[in-house]
């Protein structure tokens, strides 16, 4: 009886995912994408507290009332950014970027049709669920354009995007809530995140 030919190992390296060639050009330019991305981020969860005082007065809101629509932000923020992390290496991150910001574009619009209680606790449980992925999805996402050894500047501009949130959005949507109303606030950041998104 003839002896039994074994096949050829598999070839491993077919097995492996892709490695993204390193762009110096286009990495920096998704890092400025990304750095974007956390400054909207941080001006969407900012809005509401900038907007406090217009908001209570024309709506007749308590601080009681006021406290429970702020913090219907994290009702489903933290388990968000749990159930997005399973999807996170079977969906691409640009998908889930773009849903991301296209959610936080679609959160801002509830107060712009109807002002009311309702709708600003609607609005907020939705920012929330949109943002509680997104340091996490936009850090992974900027990782696949750098080698290990060239990560640190791009991850310390991340997470810096919130502290530049605060230099940046602060003092322009001050400047819309004081000359325009609050909702003009909520109209611009529905429009730059659906930019964002677009891009």
């Amino acid at each position: 009886m003839a002896a039994r030919s074994s096949a050829p190992p598999a070839d491993r390296s077919a097995r492996r995912p892709a490695v993204r060639p390193y762009d110096r050009r286009r990495a920096w330019l998704v890092t400025a994408m990304i750095v974007t991305f956390m400054v909207i981020n941080f001006a969407d969860k900012s809005v509401l507290g900038l907007a406090a005082v217009p908001i209570m007065d024309e709506l007749n809101i308590s601080n009681s009332t006021y406290g429970l629509i702020s913090s219907s932000f994290y009702l489903f923020f933290s388990l968000s950014g749990l159930v997005v992390g399973f999807f996170a290496s079977r969906i691409s991150s640009r998908t889930m970027l773009f849903v991301m910001a296209l959610l936080w574009a679609v959160a801002q619009l509830p107060v712009l049709a109807v002002a009311a209680v309702p709708t600003l606790i609607a609005g907020r449980v939705l920012l929330g669920v949109a943002e509680g992925p997104a340091a996490s999805m936009s850090m992974h996402a900027l990782y696949k354009w750098f080698p290990p050894e060239r990560r640190g500047l791009p991850s310390a501009l991340q997470i810096g995007g919130a502290a530049i949130g605060t230099l940046v959005s602060a003092p322009v949507l001050t400047w819309l809530i004081t000359d325009f109303g609050w909702r003009s606030a909520y109209a611009v950041l529905a429009v730059v995140s659906l930019l964002w998104a677009l891009v």
